[in-house]
């Protein structure tokens, strides 16, 4: 009876002697690879030496506008990829991700500054689409087909069904299919991913810069409301694996702006799984919700600081627990948006004799936003001495960056606990 005892009282020492650290939120804005808001970067690679400069630290994505109107009629020159690269090449170095978009026009005039002939199109996307593998590790995505207003896929004649399939060919090849192209609206996706198949509809993803611009985001989502609806519906189940932005408009009416205010925004997103919006544009909508109010954590925030910190993923531990000999750990994803490039999951594990370090098997591209996750992790009993402390950190797989979990004190790994 007294072995019985001792064996009792030892197993409950063990399920007690993991301590669980402090798992609070933090409210912080995380500046976490492939999210948040960005600035934009108009070049025109007729200029040499094109001045460049970080407009925002802070920010981890850019926009690269990247004008090649002045070749509308001829095959690009040497010089002119050679700009496409230094322009690249710096912000590769200044560690930023990118999104690229290559147009004709800056000014509106789309019908007018594109090309005469459609093979002059294909000639340049297949002399871009080579500079583009050679950087493609640091691109996002690749917006648009070069053709339209700003490069935004309205007013050209290059947007019939047939153009639109055979540029979007193009550029998937060009590029190797190793870079995300996104196109402007749900119809066009669908329509490329119907006629090129299954390796074309990995790659595509979406880029709408008319976001609340009317009841249809100035004609991203057909002819109405209704259609809006069931076009966010469609990219709610259908497009949770890719980086997905643009830019926030106010709708204009007989009395003026319309501003959405932050709950009609933090649901469009959700659907949208937005993980990337422009941090200017449209200053009288931002500005809005910088003095409009939302609750986070029984706490009164801006809107625009509620919804730059939910751009993308955002993870947060809300529980661990330990369990017949395994780490038990709850990971909750708050974003908009789920993780859409492989992660590397590790435990580090630190001892008075110092720090060892596993790879866990799990895929954080499937802690969907919206769900909890539990994480599972077995420790060997040598794992499990007096003193030894538990850390959970991600990082990007590309890259090593270090993706960071929405946990107070989580700057290096977020800490679950201590035996």
């Amino acid at each position: 009876m007294k072995e019985l005892d001792e064996k009792v009282i030892t197993k409950l020492n063990i399920v007690k002697k993991f301590h669980k650290a402090s798992l609070e939120e933090t409210m912080e804005k995380l500046s976490n690879p492939g999210t948040g808001w960005y600035h934009l970067y108009t070049f025109d690679v007729t200029c040499a030496d094109p001045v460049l400069y970080v407009a925002c630290e802070e920010e981890e994505i850019v926009l690269l506008l990247i004008d090649i109107g002045g070749f509308r009629g001829k095959a690009l020159s040497a010089e002119a990829l050679l700009s496409v690269r230094q322009i690249f090449h710096f912000f590769r170095e200044n560690q930023k991700d990118m999104i690229v978009r290559f147009v004709y026009d800056t000014e509106g005039k789309g019908m007018e500054k594109e090309p005469e002939s459609g093979e002059i199109v294909l000639e340049h996307i297949r002399q871009l689409g080579a500079v583009i593998r050679e950087y493609q590790s640091s691109i996002l995505a690749v917006q648009g087909l070069l053709v339209g207003s700003w490069g935004e896929m309205h007013d050209s004649k290059f947007l019939t069904k047939t153009w639109l399939i055979k540029l979007a060919k193009e550029m998937l090849e060009a590029t190797d299919y190793q870079c995300d192209l996104a196109v402007r609206k749900p119809a066009q996706l669908r329509s490329i991913a119907e006629q090129l198949g299954k390796k074309a509809k990995k790659k595509l993803t979406l880029f709408n810069d008319g976001i609340f611009g009317s009841g249809t985001d100035l004609g991203t989502y057909g002819s109405g409301p209704e259609v809006r609806m069931r076009e966010l519906s469609w990219i709610e189940e259908n497009l949770k694996d890719c980086y997905i932005g643009g830019e926030v408009l106010a709708a204009q009416d007989v009395t003026g702006l319309v501003c959405v205010d932050g709950k009609r925004a933090e649901a469009d997103f959700g659907q949208m799984h937005i993980s990337y919006l422009n941090s200017v544009h449209q200053k009288e909508l931002l500005d809005s919700w910088k003095k409009g109010k939302m609750m986070w954590q029984q706490r009164q925030v801006s809107a625009y600081e509620y919804l730059g910190a939910h751009l993308g993923y955002r993870f947060v531990v809300q529980d661990v627990r330990w369990k017949k000999g395994s780490l038990q750990i709850r990971i909750e994803n708050t974003g908009f948006a789920n993780l859409c490039e492989d992660a590397v999951c590790r435990l580090q594990i630190c001892t008075e004799d110092g720090k060892t370090e596993r790879i866990i098997e799990t895929d954080p591209k499937k802690w969907e936003c919206h769900k909890e996750n539990i994480l599972e992790i077995r420790l060997a009993k040598e794992e499990q001495k007096k003193g030894t402390s538990c850390l959970l950190q991600l990082f990007r797989k590309k890259d090593g960056r270090s993706i960071r979990f929405a946990n107070q004190g989580a700057e290096d790994g977020v800490l679950l606990g201590k035996f």
